[in-house]
């Protein structure tokens, strides 16, 4: 009797198990743990040892969703050393900020979050760009192009939002920032956004509307262009655009600026208590 039993709940583990796909990645090679939170979604993660790494105690860690389920879920991270406020579906080799030693678990906190959202885009239109004043060789220069403005230039989206790209004329890199650490493809923009609370009510906004609770804004650009601050948002009073042609680049006709809204729905706090797997 007790072995039927067994039977039965292995069926319906891998029934349920087959519902649910990874977002991005293939099946880890060694078995993974994996928490089923809901028939929709879940948690699959692994910590294991790298042999012959210097930094090799690490973790993946990735959300499994239904394909046939129209909900939008990420995770945050809450263990040590983690930034809470960048938002994933997956993650690969992350160093564990404490080594493993010779513990044979470790635990991974995690926050999973149901959320909304919507996109809104901004053109802005003739725009020059210019060499540092002080470099003879742009071409082969750190930061080859700024944008010049002569007088603030702002979009407004139908929720509301404004962006501005303020007057600007930059002769000195040291002017933006005292030293150089990025993408040497990337305009860099002196921006202001409003709002410009890290949450925000958006009376025209369609998801305030439907949810009544206060917006994030996130800025992203439209590929083969991208956000070289990852995950720039509202607050940010400069950006860099990465743009292919930006060592030969004058004048750009347009530069399109993904506006994205997102209200999160729901939160799980999740901790996992994972075996470590050496190999």
């Amino acid at each position: 009797m007790p072995k039927k039993r067994l039977q039965v709940f292995k069926f319906r583990w891998i029934s349920c198990f087959a519902l649910l796909l990874p977002l991005c990645c293939p099946l880890y090679a060694q078995e993974p743990f994996v928490t089923l939170l809901r028939p929709n979604y879940g948690v699959q993660a692994r910590a294991y040892v790298v042999k012959g790494d210097t930094r090799s105690s690490r973790y993946d860690i990735r959300l499994m969703s239904n394909l046939r389920s129209t909900d939008k879920w990420d995770f945050t991270l809450d263990s040590d050393g983690a930034d809470p406020f960048w938002h994933y579906t997956n993650l690969n080799g992350v160093i564990s900020p404490t080594p493993y030693g010779n513990d044979k678990t470790t635990t991974l906190k995690v926050t999973l979050w149901k959320y909304d959202a919507i996109e809104e885009r901004v053109t802005f239109h003739d725009l020059d760009l210019v060499p540092l004043a002080n470099e003879k060789d742009p071409m082969n220069s750190a930061t080859p192009r700024f944008l010049s403005l002569k007088s603030p230039i702002t979009v407004t989206t139908p929720s509301g939002i404004q962006i501005t790209f303020l007057a600007q004329n930059v002769q000195r890199f040291e002017d933006m920032f005292p030293v150089f650490d990025g993408n040497p493809d990337a305009l860099f923009i002196r921006v202001r956004t409003t709002p410009d609370q890290p949450e925000s009510i958006l009376r025209l906004s369609p998801l305030y509307q439907k949810y009544l609770k206060p917006v994030s804004i996130k800025l992203d650009c439209d590929k083969p262009n991208s956000m070289v601050f990852y995950q720039a948002d509202n607050t940010y009073k400069i950006i860099a655009v990465y743009l292919p042609n930006l060592k030969t680049a004058t004048h750009l006709d347009s530069l399109t600026l993904i506006i994205r809204q997102r209200v999160d729905i729901e939160r799980i706090p999740v901790t996992l208590n994972l075996p470590i797997d050496r190999g």
